[in-house]
């Protein structure tokens, strides 16, 4: 894929913590200085077609225009992500300096006690997704 000069960078996280989606969100918010807030839910359908809708909040910077986005991974049962199963929460980052601010969100999320586990994800394709549906 040709990847321009303007184009955003992308990077996902997966976090792993007990608590519920509005608590994370708002442990974020307190932790990366965010504005999380209530978006609508990512929708997917589950192998016998039922709709399965997970749970999004969305916080953007009006100073550098990038874009976090934390989904919840599972509902019930399900996962947005199957390969991710053992992932409760992908984070999302968007923006032009991404990159460059990705290991100290990183170093911040690690200090973290509510967040017992956090993976620095490959596969995009969810990620793009995910945009998707709530841009």
């Amino acid at each position: 894929m040709l990847r321009l000069e303007s184009d955003p960078e992308i990077v996902m996280i997966g976090l792993v913590t007990p608590d519920a989606d509005y608590k994370t969100s708002l442990l974020l918010n307190s932790i990366l200085n965010l504005n999380f807030r209530s978006t609508r839910p990512v929708v997917r359908e589950n192998e016998t077609g039922e709709k399965l809708q997970f749970s999004s909040f969305k916080s953007t910077s009006e100073l550098n225009d990038n874009t976090f986005v934390l989904v919840s991974n599972k509902n019930g049962n399900s996962h947005l992500s199957k390969k991710l199963a053992g992932i409760d929460y992908l984070l999302v980052l968007r923006g032009n300096d991404i990159l460059n601010i990705r290991d100290r969100i990183i170093s911040h999320l690690r200090k973290c006690k509510e967040i017992s586990g956090l993976f620095l994800l490959d596969d995009l394709s969810v990620a793009e997704t995910i945009l998707l549906q709530i841009a």
